[in-house]
């Protein structure tokens, strides 16, 4: 009985222990979970940008500018009388200034009076100068009024204006009048020399 009783206990030890062996072994036999493959990396292509073309502007030159000529001052030349100015190829002498006396039949109108300047005119160039006396020759008072000459002003001298033609290194003397109001002050002789190239020339008178 003993026996029996022993003989019980082994075989319900071995079935533990075969259990226990039983479930180890199921353990490992358990389905191990396989990991995923490692994904074999994919070169990414990396695509460039085309570059923009830019286009630069090619700058227009600016026209070059004509500069400008200067300008040549308009000449003056002042002078008084008994002085003598050299006028491009003209030399020119207000020598005196004249009040003739006249009479009733060469009397200048009411309120005027007759002012006669004696001249010395000369060629100094190499070609022959035409004079115009009543454009080039004028009188001008204080209040800048201007008196063209007068042939009845020369009347009572008996003088000659000197439109003429002078030849190379002719030289004249002559007159030119004019009759302007009594009361006419500050009176200036104007030659006008522009077609000489030569402006102006105002001689002060008395």
């Amino acid at each position: 009985m003993f026996f029996a009783y022993r003989h019980g206990r082994i075989v319900g030890l071995l079935t533990t222990i075969l259990s226990v062996i039983l479930l180890a072994v199921g353990c490992d036999f358990s389905e191990t979970p396989v990991p995923p493959p490692t994904p074999t990396p994919t070169s990414v292509v990396t695509r460039t940008a085309t570059p923009t073309r830019t286009l630069t502007p090619t700058p227009t030159p600016l026209p070059t500018a004509t500069p400008r000529p200067t300008a040549t001052p308009y000449p003056i030349t002042y002078a008084e009388v008994g002085e003598t100015v050299e006028v491009a190829r003209l030399s020119l002498t207000v020598t005196a200034v004249i009040s003739p006396t006249v009479d009733a039949r060469s009397a200048p109108a009411a309120g005027n009076r007759f002012v006669v300047l004696n001249l010395a005119i000369k060629n100094t160039g190499t070609d022959a100068i035409p004079i115009t006396v009543s454009r080039e020759m004028l009188l001008k008072d204080g209040t800048d009024q201007i008196y063209r000459p007068s042939s009845r002003a020369l009347a009572p001298v008996g003088g000659v204006m000197p439109d003429m033609t002078l030849a190379p290194g002719e030289r004249i003397v002559a007159q030119v009048g004019y009759e302007i109001p009594v009361t006419a002050s500050d009176l200036v002789f104007t030659f006008a020399a522009d077609r000489f190239g030569a402006g102006k020339v105002y001689v002060n008178l008395p």
